[in-house]
């Protein structure tokens, strides 16, 4: 019997980062403390957390925040 798959959230960021240029996956409990470590405004973090299906933001801090969504 086959396994059945399942929908896993996380996070794409990828742009300049604290002076660099990164990209990375994080996982849904990673995101707040990487986004407040950001100094990402409320406004902000809220938009991130609005964000459906695949979409992403991109940030006037030059990185963008995308929202994955992918089989495990």
């Amino acid at each position: 019997m086959p396994k059945e798959k399942k929908l896993k959230l996380n996070y794409f960021v990828w742009g300049t980062i604290d002076g660099e240029t990164k990209s990375f996956y994080l996982e849904p409990s990673e995101l707040m403390p990487f986004m407040k470590k950001q100094n990402l405004s409320k406004s902000t973090i809220s938009q991130v957390y609005s964000l459906k299906h695949c979409q992403g933001l991109s940030l006037a801090k030059g990185f963008t925040i995308e929202r994955r969504l992918a089989f495990s």
